[in-house]
């Protein structure tokens, strides 16, 4: 098995992002003072940067000096981050901050960088999720160079009783491209101006589906898999005593976490240290099979750590962790 890691583009910027049909957060919007005075009442919300953020307190602002511009270094006692808005939380690299649609959500996005490959992580609500790249800006039927639709159902049916009683089981995390071993002329072409439209549709009319994670980016390959990969979850759910010794289960989010071994040859040795040193503190999606048995092994996240050892003349032992975002 070769470990895949998809190198991501991020959305952050206005232009990126061409369009989305997700309802906007109705939140104020933010604006640095011009002229005059306002007042910023405590608990109420704006939002700036395609953040939401809430009043901590009462001011009055007369000049840019009072401005407390929301995220800013300094502002931290007048403003609090609450998530990114609606259309944004797809590309704010939480898995648990959500853009939500009924029905079907779209999203057409202009990368502005080279891409061959894409995930779409944490979808919700829905039966199918289609990509399409498109090598112009009109996003038309001419324009299509790629497109590829997957389905989410990943129940396991063995006979008759468990077609009609099985629980119905579903992917939540999505590859497209290269990134998922798709080689020859099914695989995703590098495309430098293309732009993508992402059509995630609902199991049934009038559902809400969600995505919690879209990542766009070049797939680079690190090495071959050794055997003993091993992951898990960690939970952030606590027990919490009372004075009369009653627990209460208090449900908090899970993260992933992922450790692999992988060997590289020794004059690939150079640029996997360049590219998992690129990757520092950056979420990316680790892949160590493209199997779609093997899915659960794919996580979106930073890396925690690596080591090398080099031990043999013409090969080198990397180790790396992956802990998942919540």
């Amino acid at each position: 098995m070769t470990f895949n890691v998809l190198l991501p583009t991020l959305i952050t910027a206005d232009a990126q992002l061409i369009s989305s049909s997700a309802t906007e957060s109705a939140d104020t919007t933010w604006v640095a003072w011009t002229a005059g005075s306002q007042t910023f009442t405590l608990g109420d919300t704006y939002k700036y940067a395609h953040v939401r953020y809430e009043v901590l307190q009462t001011y009055t602002r007369t000049s840019v000096a009072t401005d407390h511009v929301p995220g800013a270094v300094g502002s931290e006692d007048w403003w609090l981050a609450l998530e990114a808005t609606e259309q944004w939380a797809m590309f704010d690299n939480q898995s648990s901050t959500v853009t939500e649609d009924v029905g079907v959500l779209v999203v057409e996005v202009k990368p502005g960088a080279v891409f061959n490959s894409g995930s779409v992580v944490g979808v919700t609500g829905a039966a199918s999720v289609l990509w399409e790249t498109f090598s112009g800006a009109g996003r038309t039927v001419g324009d299509l160079v790629w497109s590829e639709t997957k389905l989410l159902d990943s129940s396991y049916v063995a006979d008759w009783y468990g077609y009609w009683f099985n629980p119905y089981d579903v992917y939540s995390d999505l590859l497209f491209g290269g990134i998922d071993g798709t080689t020859g002329n099914g695989a995703m072409p590098p495309y430098l101006n293309g732009e993508i439209r992402l059509t995630v549709t609902g199991n049934t009319v009038g559902t809400t589906v969600g995505v919690a994670g879209f990542l766009v980016g070049t797939s680079v390959p690190l090495g071959e898999v050794l055997n003993g990969a091993s992951g898990g979850i960690i939970d952030f759910s606590v027990n919490e005593t009372d004075a009369y010794g009653v627990r209460t289960l208090v449900v908090r989010g899970f993260a992933k976490q992922n450790s692999v071994s992988f060997k590289v040859g020794k004059s690939q040795f150079r640029r996997v240290t360049s590219t998992l040193a690129q990757l520092r503190a950056i979420p990316a999606v680790w892949v160590p099979s493209g199997d779609v048995d093997l899915s659960p092994m794919v996580t979106f996240g930073p890396v925690q750590e690596w080591s090398y050892d080099v031990a043999y003349r013409d090969h080198i032992i990397f180790s790396l962790e992956v802990n998942g975002l919540t």
